[in-house]
């Protein structure tokens, strides 16, 4: 690309941002994002910004101000992802080089983002490789896009500001410099490492690969309706939804804040932004609470952009950022903004730490994750600094928090395949088992950073193809043998990915009414394994054995774990009555009993096994009580899962209380530690029973209702 290509972009009226007439071609520079100033205060015209445009800070503090600021220099990290890759100290002081082999003016960098994107990493991380976490950890995705939103929002204000236009071409090239390459690195080298694996790690791999690559996973997950959570299967490269998003945005994006700029007057623009985010989140509700589609709230990208809108609002509101040093705030103003600086971080966190995933997160807990991470985003803007504030800025610049900040965006890509891959192959989820993932993750993180994403953005890909030639003979070989390897294990992949995961064929036989029960058993006895043995050859109580219950005297109430027991409840309990379906929650117990009411058949006993797919609150419990009624008597289940269904743990604490509480009424069939004892009898996604764990699952259940009759 020459440089008359490198000087192309949309042209705008920015007679909004301007102070007089605009200049019939050569668009002049607005007055509210001026490119530095005299000493008068006079703006400049447009323009590149002066040569030390780059040292960004505030003005020197003042003899009454010296002790509530601090020479905290002040840099800015030029790129954005979830978390975007940024370039290194020294790589951006030798600057960036164009399409047109110039050097790229630098944009500045804020103190403080990268330790922000190193937290929200962490919150993702957390939740996904620590079993039992009870978190709502998935708001970093939130952070990030704050981060993004006002990033990117800034280097496109930038470039309208001191050229009069957004140069489209440019700006999609270099986004796709920078977030490409680790993409393709990071999708080709797990769909091989899951290859080696193999098993359910290669389940829909055709689709989720073409879904990475055009960054449009998003909207293939959802039109295959491979749900995000509670998944029967976790899918390879589900985290790639978020990439999807961000890469939307950046498409979409420009065209809008050039309608903006050209059409909006500049006081409306924060609120526009903020409108596109209210819009996001009503959209974001509305498939939550009334299209009952928590996948298509989560994952689309019109559904989930106020966090990216609440960025882009922050950028609108401080246009001159990124051009040139801006006035600070009054005194009382950026030490309102310092206290505001740690309660918007300390607010975000605590919603990724301890506050546990709900309805309600749906989208008010996102939106307010979102909102803790603007306010802190904001005050670490140089017009704002006050002592609270640069305190913060000194740990978010710690050199620990910067290099894991500036690597987070490929931990991200990484971490989530390899937890696959060793879900699937171990058949464990352990936080030993987290805590290695985390560390081939972070090595894989370095490499990718280091060798793949920083050359090829610095130098485009050519070039990085080029530097590989005066590297010594044997590595050149081994390099080359190691990427056919690569490239054949991928390609294997593709052509042997199972259309179904072993837990969903497991649903299809039950459902078809298939003989499940005659699936091939384990090798190895129960007995010789270390495992827990049948309920029936523990050693009988101390008490008398209870008279049986008869099955024609149950009604069994379940989800998909209940469905796949069929066979093993029907032979248990001759006679009984069950009514199972796929990803069925406590909260519809009251129509399903409604509807087996009618059917005349809600007998003595009722069996409900539903703390999988939902959570189990008072207002579930309540609903349950007055759905049955006083007459029955009634067997909760508690339920198992991987650690990403955060919410079984809360509706097993909830049952076991229900049970103490309700001992006339209630006993509990105590699924969960049966499950946790035996992952060998479960299905690949360690939730549901294989046949002997059906086994095991049933004998618990005829336990818990012979119980009632001690």
């Amino acid at each position: 690309m020459g440089e008359k290509d490198e000087g192309r972009g949309e042209q705008v009226d920015l007679s909004w941002l301007s102070e007089g007439p605009t200049p019939p071609k050569a668009f002049g520079a607005p007055s509210w994002a001026s490119v530095g100033s005299t000493g008068s205060g006079t703006p400049s015209a447009g323009g590149p910004p002066p040569p030390n445009s780059a040292d960004f800070g505030p003005p020197p503090p003042t003899m009454a101000e010296a002790s509530a600021t601090s020479p905290v220099s002040v840099a800015v990290a030029a790129d954005s992802g979830p978390p975007p890759p940024t370039a290194t100290d020294s790589e951006r002081a030798a600057g960036e080089k164009t399409e047109a082999g110039e050097k790229a003016e630098r944009p500045p960098r804020i103190v403080g983002l990268d330790g922000i994107r190193a937290l929200a990493a962490g919150l993702v991380l957390a939740y996904h490789l620590v079993p039992g976490w009870r978190g709502s950890g998935y708001v970093g995705v939130d952070m990030f896009f704050v981060l993004s939103g006002f990033l990117i929002t800034s280097l496109l204000l930038r470039d309208l500001v001191t050229r009069g236009k957004v140069r489209l071409k440019n700006f999609w090239m270099r986004r796709i410099r920078r977030i490409m390459p680790a993409v393709v690195f990071a999708t080709v080298g797990t769909v091989a490492l899951a290859r080696i694996g193999g098993g359910d790690s290669l389940v829909q791999l055709p689709w989720q690969v073409a879904g990475s690559l055009t960054n449009t996973y998003n909207w293939f997950q959802v039109w295959n309706a491979a749900p995000y959570f509670g998944q029967r299967s976790p899918l390879l490269l589900a985290n790639m939804w978020s990439l999807s998003v961000e890469m939307q945005f950046y498409l979409v994006w420009p065209l809008l804040v050039v309608a903006i700029a050209a059409y909006a007057p500049r006081k409306a623009a924060p609120y526009i932004a903020l409108g596109i985010g209210a819009f996001s989140a009503g959209l974001n509700w509305y498939f939550v609470h009334v299209a009952d589609d928590i996948t298509r709230a989560y994952v689309g990208t019109d559904s989930h952009a106020f966090g990216l809108m609440m960025g882009a609002a922050i950028a609108f509101w401080v246009p001159k950022i990124m051009v040139e040093k801006v006035p600070q705030l009054d005194k009382k103003v950026r030490d309102l903004w310092g206290i505001l600086s740690w309660v918007g971080l300390i607010g975000a966190m605590a919603i990724g730490i301890f506050v546990v995933n709900g309805p309600w997160m749906y989208p008010w807990g996102m939106v307010a994750a979102a909102g803790f991470t603007a306010l802190t985003v904001r005050a670490m803007l140089p017009d704002a600094h006050a002592k609270p504030s640069l305190v913060l800025a000194r740990f978010l610049n710690s050199k620990p928090m910067v290099w894991f900040g500036e690597r987070s965006y490929s931990v991200y890509l990484w971490h989530w395949p390899l937890w696959v891959i060793a879900f699937f192959t171990f058949k464990r989820d352990t936080l030993l088992m987290g805590f290695f993932v985390l560390i081939i993750s972070v090595a894989m993180a370095e490499v990718s950073f280091r060798y793949v994403e920083t050359p090829i953005r610095l130098h485009g890909v050519k070039t990085w193809v080029a530097s590989m030639m005066p590297l010594p003979r044997p590595v050149r070989i081994t390099l080359s043998t190691l990427s056919i390897v690569v490239v054949a294990l991928f390609t294997w992949a593709m052509f042997t990915s199972p259309a179904q995961s072993s837990t969903e064929a497991l649903f299809e036989a039950a459902e078809a009414g298939g003989e499940v029960h005659e699936a091939e058993e384990p090798e190895w006895s129960l007995e010789g394994a270390g495992l827990t043995p049948p309920l029936k050859d523990r050693p009988a109580p101390e008490i008398p054995e209870p008279d049986p219950i008869a099955g024609d005297q149950v009604t069994v109430i379940g989800d998909s774990v209940t469905l796949v027991s069929e066979p093993q409840l029907q032979e248990r309990l001759p006679g009984v009555f069950i009514d199972s379906e796929v990803s069925r929650p406590m909260l519809s117990l009251p129509s399903v009993a409604e509807s087996v009411r009618a059917q005349g058949m809600m007998r003595e006993y009722v069996v409900i096994s539903l703390a999988v797919n939902g959570f189990v609150r008072d207002e579930e419990i309540s609903a349950m009580f007055d759905a049955i009624g006083p007459d029955h008597k009634i067997v909760l289940v508690t339920g198992y899962g991987p650690q990403s269904e955060h919410w079984i743990f809360e509706a097993n604490e909830k049952i076991y209380e229900v049970g103490e509480e309700h001992k006339d009424q209630v006993r509990i069939a105590d699924w969960a530690p049966i499950a946790a004892a035996n992952h060998d009898l479960l299905a690949g996604d360690l939730t549901h029973p294989g046949p002997a764990g059906s086994a095991l699952y049933a004998d618990e259940i005829v336990t818990a209702l012979n119980s009632f009759n001690y």
